[in-house]
Formats: structure tokens, C-alpha cells, sequence
């Protein structure tokens, strides 16, 4: 379990730390001239079965607010102090908003310097930060008197924290290791550590990583978990991390992320939904420039606003932060906002997508979108986008919501198609698909009626009219899904109805017939261009334009730029070929040309026809065969 102290300056947090744990957190020679917290400190509190409390001490003064919020991300419990004597001061109410926006989901109140307090002040002071405790969501937040001078009341407060349950769910399964750094440093004859709480998924030792937003590679030499030595440190854990590679003290600072190498690549735009505090100071308008606190980091930013030019004090919305540097985040993870000049609490609220893209329009498409991913679980999440009848893109979906490749395998919901184009793998709602389907079926029919002697048309003509409304993608999954189940022939780049039949004129009908019977006059061997020219007495161009109508049906075959085959002919002549392989002689052009008793022109045209359909295969001066049946199957019928 993790706890951080929070509460106005010289309250005692530090003190109390030191009563439990037996440790100095102020560590600095100025933390300890000054008597006052600056930079985070850490100890731990030993439990007998067990991990140990990890405690993490913060900063009250507001000038060091920064450190303060880089330390309470992805704590278990807060550990709020409040003097008896002075009752809740100003850093009081900021801690607690800070807490309760990063969705601290615990508290306990420590009532400190009671030795200094009377009954009455005790009494007031308790019911003022109970108020403010009540008005956040922590309806019964326990409240300890105590003083660190005498140390009464510090012994209860111990086995109160010793005795709770770590009630918080650290689910990891699925997750990428995800860790926000907050302290580096060079450990002699270990080399570069850094320090964070585990914010998801998990690590063991020899693992590789990626430190964002460089995009280093790192590997981990060893771990060490709530200052114990480990081999696993898992969400929820306080983490130290010894690593190797390339990378040195100077490129690590605080704020940068460690993460799994599933993770998704930093950005500078992410998709939010936010609100600010009721007792926030001014209002914001669109585009308006923020700090940006999320995990230990500070980044400059603006806020675009979705729907509207303002947010006021009180209102929650969606929206999206426009960073000045990328932010290595996950979908869920909370966030601060602060006035640009880092003076005042504004806000805050959760990530949605950590990859947002652009607005266009419509813009409401894109707010859609963005309300989906409010969804409770990523599975949730991804069938509210599918609903919306748009593909989503796994891998990406994936990264936003932080997901293993394992756990991205697991996605596809019911009712949900998926299909993979040019590497990059989709889903879609089966009502989608069949719209597609649809559309294409029609598209194809009505080209059909319009232009009845054509063999079918070109695929960029079939989806041209589609793609306003639909990506090309699942146009072309979709088509392809249609040709495969027999829906649609693909035959010479043109689409057609599997059933469908060109009509043909009376006069193409028998100049048809008139070309057939010269092919079946020459039978294997098959005529030049110029014989069929010669031998059917049709005008060049009428015989071109006939012999291109039938290569689209089927009815004819090219061979070469100067052969078209019947495909009985072209069935005859592979069973030939055929023969020659079970006698057991090389397919060579002079035995193939023996045994088909043919040319030596026309012998080369039909092998090299063979090869490009891949019957057969060219090599060196032989060739083998590699598909037997393919004859049969492509001209038997």
C-alpha cells in the first residue's frame, strides 16, 4: 500500500513520517536548515506478513505544489494532517482538491498538535476538515488526534494504517508496465536508478523498456520493491529500477515515463474529459493556455474545447489538451490543471484517449468518438466505438487503453467483424459490414443494367462514389470477403455478378461463332493473331474487340500478345505437359515441344503463359510443376 501525506505547511507531515517509519525524509541540507519540506521524500513502515507501507511525503508550502502533485499519483490512500490549533488553512483545501481530482480513492485525517490545541479547537477543527472531507466524496474519512512533541495518539494511528486491507485492485494482467518517473539518480557500482510508483501492468528483472517521451530503450538490471529486493514489481508497488543502456542521468528527468514495449508512442494531443473545481478562480475559453500536470510531469498546454467557447467554474466537458511536448499517458489516467502561470488549481480530470487526432469535420463524429471511450472498461469502451458504426483500428485502440498484445488478442466483442488491410488490423459491427456489402451488391447490379455488354467494371469505379462514407479499407475488405464467398468475380481487373452474362449483339454472336471455328480448326496449336486475322475475314478491330470481350468472360485466354486460346485447348496442352512429367522426362522446351507436335515459337509462348499463371515454374533450363489441378480447375470447367 502507498500513502501520501498532504495538508498546509508545518502541520507536522514530516515529523509524522519520522514517528512512524523512524526516518528523516528531508534528506537536503536546506530541507533541514529551512525546516521545510522541498522535493519528495520516501520511508517505509515495516508490516509483519507482508510488503511494508510505502509513505510518500510531500511539500505543504505552495510554492512547491509541483513537487507535491508529482508524488500523490496512483497513491492508495491519502494521509491528510491538520493542526488542532489552526484548523484547515489554505494548502489544506488545495491538497484535498489535488487528491480528490487524481481519484485518490481513501483518506485518513491525522490531527495534529493537539498538545497545543484546547478541547474547543480540537472539536472545530475536526468538524471543518470533516466538512471539507465530506464535500469531496469521503463520507467517513477517520480522523486521528495526535501530537508529534509528546507522540500521543501516533501509536493508534500506526495499527489503524497497519491494520486496513489493501482493498485497491492492482490488476496488471493485460496491462503495460507503466511507471511515472519521479526521482533519478547514479547509484555508485550500480549506475543509473530511478524511483516511481507502478502505475499498471508489471516488470521483472532482464525486461526491456522504453523511456518516454525520448523513446530510449532501456533494460532492467535489477528491482527493488518498497526497499526490499525483487524480481517483480507490479501495479500499486513503489518501484526502484536499476537500468542499462543507452541512456545516462542527464537524459532522465522528472515526469518522464517508463513503459512496456506495447505501449503507445507519446503525444502531443489528448483526447480528455475535464471540469473545473467549483471554487475555481476564473473561467477558460477555448484554446486557452494551462499547465498541465498528469502522472510527475508538467507540461505546457491548451485546452481545446468540444461544443461550446467556455467552461466555467463547476462544468464538466469534453475536450482536448494540446501539449507544447509529447505525453507518454494512458486512457483513465488523471490529471491537474493549473493557470498557465502555475499559481492557481483550476481543475482536472481523465484521460480518454491519449492519442487524439485532429477535429474535422463533422465535428460531432469525432466528439462521438470521444464520448465512447468514456466507457467504464476498454471491452466497454470498444463496443461503444463499434456502435457508432465506424471501423477502429485495433492496435491503436489497444494503445490508447494500454493493453498487451495478449489482451488486444482478446478484444474482438461479438457481433463484430475483423478484417487485416495493408498490416494494420481493424473491427467493425456487422451492421457496418453488411451496409458495405450492400452497397457494393447494388453498385455492381446497377452497373450491370446500365451497361449490359460490358464483362463488369473496374474496382476504382465500383468504390469511387463509396468513399466519401466509407475507408477504403473496409471497402476493399469487404469486396474482397464478396469475390472469396463467390459473391463477385475479380477476371481481368473488372467485377462482376458471378451469374452475370454480357449481352452480345446478333452480329458479335456470329462473328464469335465464326472466330470459334477457326480456333477449333487449328485445335493445339494455336493461330497468330494475324492467321485468326486471315482465316475469319473480319475487320482487325471488330476481331479485337471481341477477342478482348471474351479474355474478360473467360471464354478466351491470352497466352501472349499475339495468341488467344480456348480453354479446351489450353487444357489439352497442360495434361500434355502433364505426361511428360509422369514418363519422367524433364519439361524442357524440346521435350514439351515433341510432344505437342508444335512450333518452337508457339511451344516457348504457352510455357511462359504456364509460368505467369504459376502451373509451372521457369528454372534454368527445365521446369517444374506447381500446382497439377491448377489446369483442370481454371479451364475444366
Amino acid at each position: 500500500m502507498i500513502i501520501a501525506t498532504a495538508g498546509h505547511v508545518d502541520h507536522g507531515k514530516t515529523s509524522l513520517i519520522a514517528h512512524l517509519t523512524g526516518v528523516d525524509t528531508d534528506r537536503t541540507e536546506e530541507e533541514k536548515r529551512r525546516g521545510l519540506s522541498i522535493n519528495l521524500g520516501f520511508a517505509y513502515l515495516p508490516r509483519a506478513v507482508g510488503l511494508p507501507i510505502g509513505f510518500i511525503d510531500v511539500p505543504g508550502h505552495h510554492r512547491f505544489i509541483n513537487n507535491m502533485i508529482a508524488g500523490v499519483s496512483g497513491i492508495d490512500r491519502g494521509l491528510l494532517l491538520v493542526a488542532a490549533d489552526d484548523g484547515p488553512m489554505p494548502q489544506t483545501i488545495e491538497h484535498l482538491d489535488v487528491l480528490r481530482l487524481l481519484g485518490v480513492p481513501a483518506l485518513t485525517i491525522a490531527l495534529s498538535k493537539i498538545d497545543r490545541a484546547t478541547q474547543a479547537q480540537r472539536e472545530a477543527a475536526t468538524e471543518s476538515v470533516a466538512a471539507l472531507c465530506r464535500a469531496r466524496g469521503w463520507e467517513d474519512a477517520p480522523v486521528f488526534p495526535l501530537s508529534n512533541a509528546t507522540g500521543e495518539g501516533v501509536d493508534a494511528l500506526k495499527n489503524h494504517l497497519l491494520a486496513l486491507c489493501d482493498n485497491r485492485s492492482h490488476a496488471h494482467d493485460g496491462q503495460c508496465f507503466r511507471l511515472a518517473v519521479d526521482r533519478a539518480f547514479h547509484l555508485k557500482g550500480s549506475g543509473l536508478v530511478v524511483t516511481g510508483t507502478v502505475s499498471a501492468g508489471a516488470v521483472a528483472t532482464g525486461e526491456t523498456l522504453r523511456l518516454e517521451p525520448a523513446g530510449r530503450e532501456v533494460r532492467v538490471r535489477s528491482l527493488r520493491v518498497h526497499d526490499g529486493e525483487a524480481e517483480l514489481a507490479v501495479a500499486g508497488q513503489r518501484c526502484a529500477l536499476n537500468l542499462t543502456g543507452d541512456v545516462a542521468l542527464d537524459d532522465v528527468a522528472r515526469g518522464d515515463w517508463l513503459v512496456g514495449s506495447d505501449a503507445a508512442a507519446p503525444s502531443t494531443r489528448l483526447d480528455v474529459s475535464c471540469g473545473l473545481l467549483p471554487h475555481a478562480p476564473f473561467p477558460l475559453k477555448h484554446m486557452a493556455p494551462v499547465k498541465l500536470h498528469i502522472g510527475a510531469r508538467r507540461v505546457a498546454a491548451r485546452l481545446a474545447l468540444f461544443g461550446t467557447t467556455r467552461i466555467g467554474p463547476g462544468d464538466e466537458l469534453l475536450g482536448q489538451l494540446l501539449t507544447d511536448e509529447p505525453v507518454a499517458c494512458a486512457r483513465g489516467e488523471r490529471f491537474l490543471l493549473r493557470d498557465d502561470s502555475g499559481s492557481e488549481l483550476l481543475g482536472g480530470g481523465q484521460v480518454l484517449d491519449p492519442g487524439g487526432t485532429m477535429p474535422r469535420r463533422p465535428r460531432e463524429k469525432h466528439v462521438e468518438h470521444v464520448r465512447a471511450m468514456q466507457a467504464e472498461t476498454p471491452a466497454a469502451a470498444l463496443a461503444a466505438r463499434l456502435a457508432l458504426d465506424e471501423p477502429v483500428n485495433v492496435e491503436r485502440f489497444a494503445g490508447s487503453c494500454n493493453l498487451t498484445g495478449t489482451a488486444t488478442d482478446a478484444l474482438r466483442p461479438d457481433g463484430a467483424r475483423a478484417y487485416t488491410r495493408d498490416n494494420t488490423r481493424w473491427l467493425v459491427s456487422e451492421t457496418r459490414w453488411r451496409a458495405v456489402r450492400d452497397a457494393l451488391q447494388a453498385g455492381v447490379t446497377a452497373y450491370h443494367r446500365e451497361h449490359n455488354q460490358e464483362a463488369g467494371l473496374k474496382i476504382s469505379t465500383l468504390t469511387a462514389p463509396l468513399r466519401r462514407a466509407t475507408p477504403q479499407h473496409l471497402l476493399l475488405a469487404v469486396l474482397g470477403d464478396m469475390i472469396y464467398s463467390g459473391a463477385f468475380t475479380l477476371r481481368d481487373g473488372l467485377v462482376a455478378q458471378t451469374d452475370f452474362r454480357p449481352r452480345v449483339s446478333s452480329q458479335d454472336e456470329k462473328a464469335w461463332q465464326t472466330i470459334r471455328q477457326a480456333l477449333d480448326a487449328h485445335g493445339r496449336q494455336i493461330p497468330l493473331f494475324s492467321e485468326l486475322l486471315q482465316g475469319t475475314r473480319l475487320e482487325q478491330s471488330r476481331l479485337q474487340k471481341i477477342i478482348r470481350e471474351k479474355v474478360k468472360t473467360g471464354e478466351l485466354h491470352r497466352v501472349s500478345d499475339r495468341r488467344s486460346a480456348l480453354p479446351v485447348h489450353l487444357l489439352q496442352l497442360a495434361r500434355g505437359l502433364l505426361r511428360v512429367v509422369a514418363r519422367g522426362e524433364a519439361v524442357t522446351v524440346i521435350n514439351v515441344k515433341n510432344e505437342w507436335s508444335a512450333g518452337r515459337n508457339l511451344t516457348v509462348e504457352v510455357l511462359e503463359y504456364f509460368d505467369n499463371i504459376r502451373f509451372t515454374q521457369r528454372r534454368d533450363n527445365e521446369r517444374v510443376v506447381l500446382d497439377a489441378e491448377l489446369p483442370e480447375r481454371l479451364y475444366g470447367g
